[in-house]
């Protein structure tokens, strides 16, 4: 659960978040992955993480989406809420139902 709170608090999967270019994500978390590509999609799919990027055309740069976190076991809230809470944050509940 320690990962998932550091993703929580941090924005971040060991430093790569949603504005990270492929190859900066690659250099943060290594080759092991999967790829999905498409001509205007990309992703990058690592165990328990998946990193996605856009673009308009083939000739443009891709542009950072979205990352996701899937844990391998998933915890229950409460927990993931005081673990989150004893690094000196919180969740909130979005109108749309989500947190």
């Amino acid at each position: 659960m320690d990962f998932l709170v550091d993703v929580i608090t941090s924005g971040t999967v060991r430093g790569a978040d949603a504005y990270c270019t492929p190859e900066e994500v690659t250099a943060i978390l290594g080759s092991d992955f999967l790829v999905d590509r498409s001509r205007r999609a990309l992703t990058h799919g690592y165990p328990m993480v998946e990193f996605s990027w856009t673009r308009r055309t083939p000739r443009d740069p891709w542009t950072g989406w979205t990352f996701s976190v899937v844990p391998a076991e998933k915890p229950l809230l409460t927990d993931v809420r005081s673990a989150v809470a004893e690094r000196g944050f919180s969740l909130r509940h979005l109108p749309d139902g989500s947190w």
